[in-house]
């Protein structure tokens, strides 16, 4: 896995591996690579956690793009009217929230307050739906900590603990590609070293 940090200016590497078949969870994978195997429920990480971020009120606006980008891959096809009742609800649940001194809402949250208006239940709210049935992420906020401290080293999703339900697979691979890219994008770049080859 090139994890040597001699070999990335000192610093260890961060590297994140999608588990369908337990090849990557086996003691031997793990002690050879000081790997943490993560189970998909109860993942300690809030979509909507915006401390990272510098705009709150910017910030705001993103968790929802964020999270209508994570539905629209999902479930392709979600269409404008769902798309502000998402926005919608995620603004509400954001002030719901500081109301009672929560720094951020939860996807309980959201999914509550994109109930609140009382139209039949459509895609959005059969995915959130199972997001909260399915206590893949933590409910409370106290036990919540940024995606740059999850991602610490090797870090293995035991999605083979999930079972047969490929839909709740690929649905947590692309929340976990959202939160890496915008890591990707928040951490600093570092000039190129060598000469045959230059690398980063």
């Amino acid at each position: 896995l090139g994890a040597d940090p001699d070999m990335n200016r000192g610093k260890r590497p961060n590297i994140l591996i999608f588990d369908y078949k337990r090849d990557y969870s086996k003691p031997d994978f793990v002690k050879a690579t000081g790997a943490r195997v993560i189970s998909p429920f109860d993942i300690p990480l809030n979509l909507f956690d915006i401390r990272d971020s510098g705009s709150e009120k910017r910030a705001i606006l993103e968790r929802s793009k964020f999270f209508i980008d994570v539905l629209g891959k999902i479930y392709p096809g979600i269409g404008a009217v769902q798309h502000t009742r998402i926005k919608t609800a995620v603004k509400g649940a954001y002030e719901k929230a500081a109301s009672v001194g929560k720094v951020a809402p939860t996807i309980n949250d959201v999914f509550e307050s994109y109930k609140e208006d009382g139209k039949a239940p459509d895609t959005p709210y059969t995915v959130m739906d199972d997001l909260v049935d399915g206590e893949y992420f933590v409910s409370s906020c106290d036990d919540v900590i940024p995606f740059s401290e999850l991602l610490d080293g090797v870090v293995v999703l035991d999605l083979a603990e999930v079972g047969q339900d490929d839909k709740t697979k690929n649905m947590l691979v692309v929340i976990f590609l959202n939160l890496f890219y915008e890591y990707m994008l928040r951490i600093e770049k570092k000039p190129f070293v060598g000469e045959d080859p230059q690398l980063r």
